[in-house]
C-alpha cells in the first residue's frame, strides 16, 4: 500500500530552508509536523473544553519549571534558560562531561529542551511516523516532491539542495522505539542529533530532548520522567 506523503511536512522543510536564520544540517533533530486527522462528526452537544498541550504555547517553562529539571536531570539551580523563543525552551550546563573529535577531548555540555507543541495529529498517524521505516518507494516518492515544492517556491540551488538533504535524512532514520503508558503515544528516537523524546497527548504533540547522560538508558529513564511531569501538568491530572 502506498504510504501518504504530509505535504505540511513537506511545507514547514521548504520554509524552513528558504528563510533566513541559522543553517539546518544532518545531524540536527528535524521538524516533525504530522498529517491532520479527520474532521470529528458534528454535534449538537459539542464536549466541554479539555486542558491540553496547546494551552501552554508561549509559556513552556511554566509546564517544565527549571525546578523539575534540577530534581530529575541533575541541572545546577543557578542554570539560566537559552534566550527565550515563543515555540522553544532550552536549558545547557556544564556537567564536566567530554567527547573525543578530530582526536582532541572537547566538553560536552548536558542539554534538555521542549517544543514546540503542534496540533492535528492522532496515533494512525503518529506510529507511521515514528515506528514505520520508509521504504524504496516512500523515499522516491519524497524526493519527487520536495524538488516540486522547492520549485514552487523558487528556492535557490543552496536551499533545494539543504531541502533534499533534510529530506533524505528524515525517510533514512531509523523506527523510534515505542514507550508505553506515555500519553496516547510515545517515542524515544536516537537515530540523528540529540536523543528526543515525542509524546501525543490528545491530538498534540510536543518534543523533549534530554542529553544529560553518556548512558543511553539514563537519558530514556530521565526523559519520561520529564514527560509525566509535563503531561500531568498540562492536563491537570496523572496519566491514566
Amino acid at each position: 500500500m502506498r504510504r501518504p506523503i504530509s505535504l505540511l511536512f513537506l511545507t514547514v522543510l521548504i520554509t524552513a530552508c528558504s528563510r533566513p536564520g541559522p543553517p539546518l544540517h544532518a545531524g540536527s533533530p528535524l521538524p516533525i509536523v504530522l498529517p491532520p486527522p479527520s474532521a470529528p462528526a458534528a454535534s449538537t452537544n459539542p464536549p466541554a473544553a479539555r486542558a491540553s498541550l496547546t494551552d501552554w504555547r508561549g509559556r513552556l517553562d511554566q509546564l517544565l519549571p527549571a525546578a523539575d529539571i534540577t530534581e530529575l536531570a541533575g541541572m545546577p539551580p543557578d542554570v539560566a534558560p537559552d534566550a527565550a523563543r515563543p515555540d522553544g525552551l532550552r536549558y545547557r550546563w556544564d556537567a564536566g562531561r567530554m567527547f573525543e573529535y578530530a582526536g582532541t577531548r572537547v566538553k560536552k555540555k548536558s542539554l534538555v529542551s521542549l517544543g514546540p507543541i503542534r496540533t492535528g495529529s492522532n496515533v494512525e498517524a503518529f506510529t507511521a511516523l515514528h515506528f514505520n521505516p520508509p521504504d524504496q518507494q516512500h523515499r522516491a516518492r519524497l524526493k519527487d516532491q520536495v524538488t516540486r515544492q522547492a520549485e514552487r517556491r523558487n528556492l535557490d540551488e543552496q536551499s533545494t539542495a539543504m531541502a533534499h538533504q533534510l529530506a533524505d535524512a528524515f525517510a533514512r532514520r531509523e523506527p523510534a522505539e515505542r514507550i508505553e503508558g506515555l500519553g496516547d503515544a510515545a517515542a524515544w528516537a536516537t537515530g540523528g542529533g540529540d536523543p528526543t523524546l515525542y509524546v501525543l497527548v490528545d491530538g498534540s504533540t510536543v518534543a523533549l530532548v534530554v542529553n544529560v547522560a553518556d548512558d543511553p538508558a539514563a537519558n530514556r529513564s530521565t526523559a519520561v520522567a520529564l514527560a509525566r511531569r509535563v503531561i500531568e501538568r498540562a492536563i491537570g491530572r496523572a496519566w491514566r
